[in-house]
């Protein structure tokens, strides 16, 4: 798996789905973190010619706002 704005807004999608099950069942993060870990957005604030996604402050933060929106144990 690798970024793509479809592939992000597809993962917040399945995490909100599922949050209030994992709460409840008190699930932690696993599948979740290493899903967000794929995507690459580990790697958002590192320049795109070291590997990164080369994204601004202003772009990682919009994307934790999104992820903490789906699920706040992520954001």
């Amino acid at each position: 798996m690798s970024w793509s704005a479809d592939s992000f807004s597809d993962f917040c999608r399945d995490a909100g789905r599922d949050a209030i099950a994992r709460e409840q069942e008190r699930r932690l993060l696993h599948d979740e973190l290493h899903a967000l870990r794929a995507l690459g957005f580990g790697a958002a604030r590192i320049p795109e010619e070291n590997g990164g996604l080369g994204w601004s402050l202003t772009e990682v933060l919009t994307h934790q706002i999104a992820l903490a929106r789906a699920d706040a144990s992520l954001g």
